[in-house]
């Protein structure tokens, strides 16, 4: 490859290597130039080997349904591969499953650079990896919940509350998968109904199928008295509990107020068109980024969140 861009095997070495801040535009090219022609593939085990350490890190995301994975991968990955990062997606199972428990013997197997946890893991699993010598960041499952799952929690009930709703309920997704991100924001409900002198709020599972949706949300109108904000972990429970509701003949938003999170484009082509609460994830995934690089020196603070950019997308069901 040197010979065939006209430099030496260190300029080379240099440029592959992400060092070539000081060769001139035209060195970097012709290097760039011969390795596509040559169909050069870097060696991830010549890497660690120079570096003393893998240039994997692992993202792992919880046993759960998640609308927007593809959009924080890329964000996490591109985020990385700036720094010289490749990066290992794995999805956890639920806690104590055989395949969360796998988790570990994946990362003993590759000993990545460090572990990007979006709340897959236990405090346990982080306590474990830790002593591996693995950095992890992130929020653990059994913890009381991420900053961005209370802010979210918080903006939703304050809205609801704000619309004139005494009486709040938290709609969670019920599925085959677990939810992680239920604790803070139904706890976020509470304090919000807590400081507004209501009522604590009514907590309640949603199937995503017609008959489940309808049962579950029959059933909390024999638990609690309408009128009812409910907040809902994302657009597809809302738009479940805004089919029960069709189903019950409850006017929306004057019986049920129903808010979503997210702004899927289904929920605001709804009838009625979907209220959601929405804000820019990125600041959150740059901010996990900032965290785990500080630990190679590869950033000297952690990026700052504001959840102030977490905003409702006003529609016409609350």
């Amino acid at each position: 490859m040197a010979r065939r861009a006209g430099v030496s095997r260190a300029t080379v070495s240099h440029i592959l290597n992400g060092q070539g801040g000081r060769f001139s535009p035209e060195t970097l090219q012709r290097v760039r130039r011969a390795a596509e022609d040559l169909g050069y593939v870097p060696s991830s085990a010549g890497r660690s080997l120079v570096k003393g350490r893998s240039d994997l890190v692992m993202i792992v995301f919880p046993f759960m349904t998640m609308t927007d994975l593809q959009d924080i991968v890329d964000v996490l990955s591109e985020g990385l591969a700036e720094h010289g990062f490749n990066t290992i997606v794995q999805l956890s199972g639920p806690v104590g499953s055989e395949a969360h428990l796998r988790l570990r013997h994946v990362a003993d197997s590759l000993r990545p650079a460090g572990i990007i946890d979006l709340g897959g893991l236990t405090r346990k699993d982080h306590e474990e990896f830790r002593r591996l010598g693995l950095p992890v960041v992130g929020t653990a499952v059994d913890s009381r919940g991420a900053g961005s799952d209370l802010a979210l929690g918080r903006v939703q009930a304050e809205h609801l509350v704000a619309r004139g709703f005494r009486q709040v309920a938290y709609a969670s997704l019920t599925d085959e998968r677990g939810h992680p991100f239920d604790q803070g924001r139904a706890e976020a409900t509470r304090a919000v109904c807590a400081e507004n002198g209501l009522p604590e709020p009514y907590l309640f599972g949603v199937p995503l199928d017609a008959d489940g949706a309808t049962n579950a949300l029959a059933a909390m109108l024999k638990s609690i008295p309408a009128p009812v904000g409910i907040a809902c972990f994302n657009d597809d429970v809302a738009l479940a509990v805004l089919h029960a509701t069709r189903t019950l003949g409850l006017d929306v938003p004057c019986t049920i107020g129903v808010l979503g999170m997210g702004k899927g484009p289904l929920g605001q082509l709804a009838e009625p068109r979907l209220s959601t609460v929405w804000g820019d994830m990125r600041p959150m995934l740059v901010a996990l980024l900032d965290a785990l690089l500080m630990e190679f020196g590869g950033a000297d603070r952690i990026t700052e969140v504001d959840f102030a950019s977490l905003r409702v997308e006003q529609g016409e069901t609350t």
